[in-house]
């Protein structure tokens, strides 16, 4: 049996791997786990979009709440400048 080395991310009993298998959807395998304590660099593509998958999820009504604040929260843009205004002297 051929053996494919992957990182991932475990919780409870579900593991979630940085890349997808070359298996079809279902097929039964053999798992052997090894801790991976190396510091890593937050943020890689894979990361967000695992983050992103994770509960919890939010409501419409969350989404709702946010999107209000952050309008609430705007500050007017002035658009007048010294360096607009014609020299006079």
């Amino acid at each position: 049996m051929a053996q494919i080395k992957r990182t991932g991310r475990a919780k409870g009993s579900v593991i979630e791997l940085d890349e997808p298998l070359p298996y079809e959807d279902w097929r039964c395998v053999e798992v052997s786990l090894a801790a991976d304590d190396t510091p890593r660099r937050g943020g890689s593509p894979q990361e967000v979009a695992a983050a992103a998958r994770l509960a919890p999820h939010v409501s419409h009504e969350d989404v709702a709440a946010l999107e209000a604040a952050i309008r609430e929260s705007r500050q007017p843009t002035r658009f007048d400048s010294i360096f607009n205004e014609e020299d006079t002297s």
